[in-house]
């Protein structure tokens, strides 16, 4: 249960400052949607929530950990089909958390653009 609530949380955080850092970038809502609906339907395929990543090439494999889904999906995969301690599951909460600060500092430097002087 332990291991559940901690990747839930960073994967929360993640997916909700990426959802800052797109709606943030866009103008207008039909922009945020039509962004936001090929953004991640790309980053579904790639990071392995669409088709598993062993069925996928090696170099799709690689271009998917740039995205966070295969983080989250190996540290769900640490909990549940391995049964890790929490101890275990540091490489995907560091970069889980890298990426929800680095969303999270590129959607307030986006949002200055509404700020009145």
């Amino acid at each position: 249960l332990a291991g559940f609530c901690v990747m839930t949380l960073f994967t929360a955080a993640a997916a909700a400052s990426f959802g800052l850092l797109l709606a943030t970038a866009c103008r207008s809502r039909a922009q945020l949607s039509a962004l936001s609906t090929i953004v991640i339907l790309i980053m579904s395929a790639l990071g392995g929530s669409m088709v598993p990543r062993f069925v996928m090439p090696e170099w799709v494999q690689r271009v998917g950990y740039f995205t966070f889904n295969p983080w989250a999906i190996d540290g769900y995969q640490q909990v549940f089909w391995f049964d890790e301690p929490v101890h275990e599951l540091w490489p995907s909460l560091l970069v889980l958390a890298g990426v929800s600060a680095a969303f999270m500092l590129a959607a307030r430097l986006l949002s200055r653009r509404w700020e009145r002087a």
